[in-house]
This record gives C-alpha cells, structure tokens and sequence, in this order.
C-alpha cells in the first residue's frame, strides 16, 4: 500500500470513528430524560457563572440554559460535520457533491434524533429549529474543513509553481 492510500485510509477511518462517535454521544444525550438532560446544561450554567462569580436570578437561568443546549447542539454536529465531510473528502465524488452529501446525512441524523426524542420520551419533544440549528452546525463544520481544504491545495499549488520558475532560473 502506498503512501497517500495509507493516509487517505487514516483519514477515513478517524473521520468515521468520529462521526460516528459523536452521532453515539447525541443518541445517548437523547436517551435521557428531559430532566436529567437539562440537569446536566443546567450544572454547566451553574460551574461558569461560579466562574465569573455572577449569581443568576431564575429567567437569566433559564436564558443561560438554552444557550448552553443550543450552543451543545451547534458545536456536536460542527464536528460532525467534519468528521462526515472528512469521510467524503477521501472519494472521488465532485467537491460539491461530498459537502451536500456530508450536511445532508447530519440532517438526516438530526431528524431522526428529534423525532427518537418525540417519541421515546413524552416530557421532552423534537424541535424541528433543533434540526436547523443542528443542520448549519454540520454545514459550517464541512464548509470550514472544505475551506481548509482548498487553501492548502492552491498553496500547495504556489509552491509548485514557486519550485518550478526557481529551477527553471537556475
């Protein structure tokens, strides 16, 4: 096995552990109860406000919480988003293909995590905003990758012109 094709299999399997790692991590906080999940966002208001040495009356606590849930599903399917167009990257699918494709299993992910929370538990219900929040966390996490992506390519394509004119100087 050559060089590049062992690191294009690296990449796919890390990719794939950690998509499939984080879609693990989003079933398992799904599984919880309603009170049990926002218990767990509700400590972590508590710990940074602890922090800042702030005290927080109970709207603020409230507010608080939902930016913490909301910021934990933006940032679960960011990096799921990367690790899915990670995946994807090592085909020979059209860049525009693999970043559509990449979103789209994360959404397709992301409805069905809400419609298991409608389902499995009655206290808690499946937001279809969750599923857009989710949705533009996964997009932003591949439109970044494939930006870093493609600024390494043409750098590494000035280089190779750069290489080439100063042999040619020579």
């Amino acid at each position: 096995m050559g060089k590049k094709k062992r690191w294009i299999t690296g990449q796919r399997i890390v990719c794939i552990l950690l998509t499939v790692g984080l879609m693990a991590l989003v079933v398992w906080f799904s599984s919880q109860s309603g009170g049990s999940s926002n218990g767990l966002s509700r400590k972590i208001v508590e710990m940074v406000a602890g922090w800042f040495g702030v005290s927080l009356g109970p709207d603020q606590m409230e507010f608080w919480n939902l930016v913490i849930r909301k910021a934990a599903h933006f940032t679960l399917y960011f990096w799921m988003g990367v690790g899915a167009a990670g995946v994807l990257l090592t085909t020979q699918l059209k860049k525009r293909w693999q970043f559509l494709l990449a979103v789209a299993v994360c959404a397709v992910f992301a409805a069905s995590d809400e419609m298991h929370q409608w389902i499995a538990d009655a206290a808690r219900h499946g937001s279809a905003w969750d599923v857009v929040l989710d949705t533009v966390g996964s997009g932003c996490g591949a439109g970044i990758l494939f930006g870093i992506v493609f600024y390494q390519k043409k750098l590494s394509e000035k280089n190779q012109d750069l290489k080439e004119n100063d042999n040619g100087c020579s």
